[in-house]
This record gives C-alpha cells, sequence and structure tokens, in this order.
C-alpha cells in the first residue's frame, strides 16, 4: 500500500517539488506534484491551497473551486476533532488543553457555533473576559442571528459592568428568542453538543 508514512524522509517530496515549481516558475507541471501528493496526504491543506492556486491561475478554475470547497471540508472536520478533544479535557478539568484546542478548532472552522461558544466560555472563565466579549462580538458581526452567542455576550458584559451594551444584547436575544437569558454563570452550565448542559 502506498501511503506518505511508508516514504520516511521522503514523504514531503512531492509537495516540495511542486510548491517549488509552482511558486518559483509557476510551471503547470506542478499540478501532478500536487496531486501525486495529495494522493498520498489527502488532509494536507497547505498543499491543497497551493494546488487550487495553481489550478485557479491556470484558468481551471472549476477544478480549483473544487478544491477550495474540499479544504473547508477537511477544515471542519479537523475543528470538530480538535472541539470533541476540547470537549473531553474540559471534563477532565484541563482548562489549558481545552483552550489550545478550542483555538486550534476556531482557527480551522471560524463560523462554528459550537467552536465560538465553548471557545468564548472558556476564554471567561479562565479570566480573559474582554477576549472572550470580543470574539463574541466578532461573531456576531457576521452571524447575527446566533441567541446563544448574543446571551452570553450580555452575560459577559453585564459581569465587565457595561451594562449598556449588556442591556443592548439582553433585548437582542430577547427578540430573537422571545425569552430572557439564563445565565450560564461561572461553570454551572457549559456548551456542549448545540446547547448549555447543566
Amino acid at each position: 500500500e502506498d501511503r506518505v508514512s511508508d516514504l520516511g524522509p521522503f514523504k514531503e517530496l512531492s509537495f516540495y517539488l511542486a510548491s517549488a515549481s509552482w511558486s518559483l516558475h509557476r510551471d503547470p507541471g506542478a499540478g501532478g506534484h500536487f496531486e501525486m501528493y495529495l494522493k498520498r496526504a489527502p488532509g494536507h491543506l497547505e498543499a491543497r491551497a497551493q494546488f487550487a492556486d495553481a489550478l485557479y491561475h491556470l484558468k481551471r478554475v472549476q477544478e480549483a473551486m473544487a478544491q477550495w470547497q474540499r479544504m473547508g471540508q477537511i477544515s471542519s472536520l479537523l475543528a470538530a476533532s480538535n472541539l470533541e478533544h476540547a470537549q473531553q479535557a474540559w471534563r477532565y478539568g484541563e482548562a489549558a488543553k481545552a483552550l489550545r484546542h478550542l483555538e486550534d478548532a476556531h482557527l480551522q472552522d471560524p463560523w462554528n457555533n459550537d467552536v465560538v461558544l465553548m471557545l468564548a466560555q472558556v476564554k471567561a472563565m479562565g479570566g480573559q473576559a474582554p477576549a472572550s466579549a470580543d470574539l463574541l462580538r466578532s461573531y456576531l458581526d457576521w452571524n447575527p442571528d446566533r441567541p446563544e452567542a448574543v446571551g452570553f455576550l450580555s452575560e459577559i458584559l453585564s459581569r465587565q459592568h457595561q451594562p449598556e451594551e449588556a442591556g443592548l444584547m439582553a433585548a437582542r436575544y430577547h427578540s430573537l428568542t422571545g425569552r430572557g437569558w439564563v445565565p450560564v454563570g461561572t461553570g454551572r452550565r457549559s456548551w456542549r453538543g448545540g446547547g448549555w448542559r447543566w
């Protein structure tokens, strides 16, 4: 069976050849090296990104779009895996480990609601309330109709003694859901699997 792991120190060679021939010379033959490498390492995002770039510049736009879509799918899978590891670490009281996994997951899939909410909670509970609030604000700029993010942001702002913005977020939550926000508090509930759990 032909696997990248079987190639020892040469396992990245086709990627480096493709990368160098494309970035230095815009060699159309680089695509073959990228394809060879991606058959062996389909989850290598950098190789896939460079391959998509090469395809796009070679006017093979549909193929480039397929590579970008595949990158999104891979990123989502990696983020889901990191989220799962973060939840497990959190259950075992390993907050620093959970935070690392969540930050990786957020880089991989910044629009994943579960990742954003758990990362916001871990940051808030770890003494990083301003960073948690900034994360939620940024997320809500692009996803304004996420009631859990709105409600949790109202709670964090309230704890930071920012009553005006907290009140606006609480009203926004009410308009989205028709009910008032039930505070998460400091550890009584945590975000898991699409909802706040006790």
